[in-house]
Parts: structure tokens; sequence; C-alpha cells
């Protein structure tokens, strides 16, 4: 007869989340250097959409709806477990590790051998900021990191990525549903209803800062009240300025492994290549040169009539 498989529990994931154009990316990349620590996919947005029970925004299966415990059925964690499990068995193969090692030479960032025995999934997605109930309920015991970009700083480069898109792909607008938590989704413009004209950006700038206040003060809300002790919550001005004292705390929230301490330290003091994906300059300071009066008096607006929400969203850094 064949012998019984050893029982082995799946590892409890990591999520990585922010708003777009915050860091998560630049975080995800540094972060999965460490040998336990294998990012999932690039957003994994189709699998949660589509088996999930978490749909993401993507392109024509509807908005990137909030989610809380109250939507979590067992078949949509049998899914996503079976989804993670089989990438983290496909990544031990020679071609994913040449992959990453393209990866690695070309962006300067991101890990290429793991310690397999010990791994932990990594998943990053911004379309997860609105679902961290959800995620918590899927995977009791999960860890967070969410990351926040300065409102202004974040809004031009929300301005600019929208822009573009709206410019490469033809007419293709973003919408901003009216309260409630659900996010950005991006639909072409012949698409869009009357009621959705005025939610719709590049035509209504109003809506970055309204998404900046509404989602970061959402997710650090719900991370206080389900995640206390399991979330770290950083500014990306702190990652780019000081990301080695960042990385470091980083790794000893998350408890791994003490065997790879030294190999942590290096992986948080190495000099990474500085990339830029919308700007091209430097992401901390280039919103002071190119933001309109009119459009930093509208993000200054949203401040003052949010003051408690922007107050509690700041105060939540680490």
């Amino acid at each position: 007869m064949e012998l019984e498989f050893q029982p082995k529990e799946f590892p409890t994931p990591i999520f990585i989340t922010g708003c777009m154009r915050s860091g998560t990316t630049l975080l995800v990349d540094a972060v999965t250097e460490h040998p336990q620590l294998l990012r999932i996919g690039y957003e994994l947005n189709n699998e949660w959409t589509l088996i999930g029970g978490a749909p993401c925004g993507v392109d024509a299966y509807g908005p990137c709806e909030y989610r809380d415990e109250s939507h979590m059925k067992p078949e949509y964690a049998s899914n996503m477990t079976y989804t993670m499990a089989r990438y983290m068995k496909e990544a031990r193969s020679w071609n994913r590790t040449l992959l990453r090692m393209k990866f690695r030479m070309k962006n300067g960032s991101g890990g290429v051998y793991y310690d397999w025995k010990n791994l932990i999934p990594v998943n990053k997605s911004v379309h997860l900021i609105n679902k961290i109930k959800y995620l918590n309920a899927m995977y009791p015991g999960c860890k967070f990191i969410h990351i926040i970009r300065d409102i202004y700083s974040q809004s031009y480069s929300q301005k600019v990525h929208f822009d573009k898109m709206h410019s490469d792909f033809k007419g293709r607008v973003a919408i901003l549903p009216e309260g409630g938590g659900d996010y950005w989704t991006r639909i072409d413009e012949s698409a869009v209803n009357g009621e959705d004209k005025s939610r719709r950006f590049p035509d209504n700038f109003e809506l970055l800062p309204e998404a900046w206040l509404r989602m970061n003060h959402l997710a650090c809300s719900e991370l206080n009240e389900v995640a206390s002790g399991r979330n770290y919550i950083v500014s990306f001005e702190k990652l780019a300025t000081d990301g080695p004292t960042v990385l470091q705390d980083i790794f000893n929230f998350l408890n791994l492994d003490p065997k790879h301490e030294s190999k942590a330290k290096k992986i948080a003091y190495r000099q990474r290549k500085q990339y830029h994906t919308n700007t091209g300059k430097d992401p901390l300071t280039i919103w002071k040169e190119m933001m309109t009066p009119e459009e930093t008096a509208l993000v200054d607006s949203a401040i003052g009539m949010h003051r408690d929400k922007y107050d509690f969203i700041t105060s939540s850094l680490r």
C-alpha cells in the first residue's frame, strides 16, 4: 500500500496592502528577498475575483467591492489555498528560479533562492485594501503590512497613472463609487452611466484625496479591530529614506527563523536600484513642483473636511 502523506499545516499568509501608487511593489520586492518570504503571483487579482469571492475590479468582472467576514465561504478559502500551495510548489522549479534571477538582474530587487521547508506565502495587492476583515476570516492569524504614502504625493502619482491609462487605453477611466468601502474600478469611458460621470477620473481631481482618506481610514480601522498585534503600518517616505531600519523592523515583526538573521540584515542594508514607474523623478518631492495650486488646494480642503480621519491615519503609522 502507498505510504500516507505526512500532515503539514498550510503556512499562514502575509498580506501587503495599500492604496495604488503607495509603494506596495517597492515594499514586496524588498521583503520577499528574505529566504522565507515568497511572493505569490503578481497580485492574484484574477484569482481573488473569479475563485476567491473577493472582486478586485478586474476588467469585465465588475467593481472592486468591499468584503468582510460575512462574505467568506469555505470554498473560497479552499480555492485560494490551493492556488497559493500550487504556486509554492511550482516556484521550486529551475524555470521559476531562472525567471526570478532575471527579474533580480533587471530590477535590482526580489528574491531568488528560498528556504523551502519554512516558506511563508506573501500576497500583495492594492485591491485587498478594502478586504482586511475578509482576509482575516479566511486565514485567522495572518499578518498584514500596510503602506501609506503622503496624501499629496500619492494624489499626484495617482493622477499621472490614471492620465496615462486614459491615453494608452483610448478612453479608459477610473470610477470611485459614492461612499461605502468600494475602491477604484477601471472601465471604458463609453460604459460610464449618467450616475457615475461625476465619480470618474480624469474629470474630477477631488476624487483622488477622497479615495486616500476613505481607503486608508478603512484599512487602519479594520487592522486595529481584527488584527491588533498582527499588523505593521509603515509610511512610504520612511521606507524610501530609511529602508534598512524599516526592513529590519518588518523582519522582526514577522518573527522569522533566527537562522536567517544575518541574511536578513544583509537584505535590509543592500543597495537597490531606484526606479520610478510613472514620474521619472524623486517620488518624495515631485508633487511640489508638478501639482497646480488648484490641485494642492483641493487636497488641503479634503484634509480640512476630514481632519479626524486624516489624524487617525497619520497616528496609525509606526
